[in-house]
């Protein structure tokens, strides 16, 4: 699924109103949270300042320094918004960290073992080289620390770590567990009898 960028605009002016309103907008739930309490904690130091020593220059110092935040976090959800395009892919982890990853005509191995992949399919008879196509003969390559090696069951016809490399555990949002659509697009129906079907 491909997110379309977000207006600046609306990331602008909601920061205007409330900071951090922005950011979150923007798809930056954690950074805009942090902008948000941040500005508490900076009034909550700067309050005491104003109350305790009720001058001039206190009083500017507090203006600068919270026209520089409220700017700053304000530019930066509007940055944060026009950059906003995120891909998420449902695939399945094949391998962990430290494992080597090696496909040999199709066929997915795991550490030299060769995987009992009964969900697998393969729609295509042909089989390409690795110097032609990742697709079919691949590796070995060993999964670097903090990563995971993603395959989609769809082998013939799947955009996944072959393609893409590694993906940093930081980067995964959670965990498939039913269908809840299904589509057979060269029969262009629905299957009904996969979705609500618990994922393996």
């Amino acid at each position: 699924m491909e997110n379309k960028p977000r207006k600046a605009w609306v990331a602008g002016l909601l920061s205007f109103f409330t900071i951090g309103l922005g950011h979150i907008y923007a798809g930056e739930i954690k950074k805009g949270i942090i902008f948000y309490f941040c500005q508490g904690l900076i009034l909550a130091i700067l309050l005491p300042l104003l109350i305790l020593k009720p001058n001039i220059y206190a009083l500017l110092f507090a203006l600068i320094l919270g026209l520089v935040y409220f700017l700053y976090s304000l530019i930066d959800a509007i940055k944060t918004a026009k950059s906003y395009s995120v891909s998420y892919f449902l695939k399945r982890f094949v391998a962990i960290e430290g494992d080597n990853v090696e496909i040999k005509n199709k066929k997915l191995f795991v550490n030299g073992i060769p995987q009992n992949e009964n969900f697998v399919i393969h729609k295509e008879n042909n089989i390409y080289t690795a110097s032609q196509n990742p697709r079919d003969n691949f590796g070995p390559i060993t999964v670097p620390n903090n990563s995971l090696f993603f395959m989609g069951d769809n082998r013939d016809n799947s955009f996944d770590s072959r393609f893409w490399g590694f993906v940093d555990k930081s980067k995964i949002k959670g965990k498939a567990v039913s269908l809840y659509w299904s589509w057979d697009k060269e029969n262009f129906r629905v299957r009904w009898d996969r979705i609500g079907k618990e994922i393996k």
